[in-house]
């Protein structure tokens, strides 16, 4: 499987919410499994809530195209909706688009999630969602899948750097 399925789950974003499945596109493999929600004792799948903005300026975008440097440091996902069935993906695409992608090309901005180590309050990882734009076209072409962006630019999709 070329770009396989590493998360599959709610991305939240104020009253917002979309079903989403995260598909690995580059990076550490390991990463989505420690950085994104896992299911509670109870069974529930807790969303990814986006509680921050990080504006889509040359100096913010540094940061991460430098901790992109070392493969272990960093994994690149593609977000696309899904559902339970076709009515239920449309519907999921639109709330991805109006409610996610809409919203931060709007705001210049890419969605942050801060997500602790495990049993701790410190910052263990930064989960950043992209709206499409030419930072995450760019990162995702040097990654050799200059065909999926033409493929992605047909359908909503946010672009997950952990």
């Amino acid at each position: 499987q070329r770009f396989p399925v590493m998360w599959q789950g709610g991305l939240a974003l104020k009253n917002e919410s979309s079903y989403v499945q995260m598909h690995f596109i580059a990076g550490n493999r390991r990463l989505p499994s420690q950085a994104l929600p896992q299911p509670l004792p109870n069974g529930v799948l807790p969303p990814l809530r986006i509680s921050q903005r990080m504006r889509l300026e040359h100096s913010q975008l540094d940061g991460v195209a430098k901790r992109m440097q070392c493969e272990d440091d960093y994994c690149i996902l593609i977000a696309v909706a899904c559902g339970r069935d076709e009515h239920d993906i449309n519907h999921q695409t639109r709330s991805l688009n109006d409610g996610f992608i809409t919203y931060l090309l709007s705001k210049q901005a890419a969605g942050i999630v801060n997500v602790p180590l495990p049993g701790s309050e410190q910052a263990g990882f930064v989960v950043h969602i992209f709206p499409p734009c030419d930072f995450v076209d760019n990162s995702v072409a040097q990654q050799g899948s200059e065909a999926l962006m033409d493929q992605l630019r047909q359908i909503p999709h946010a672009v997950i750097i952990i």
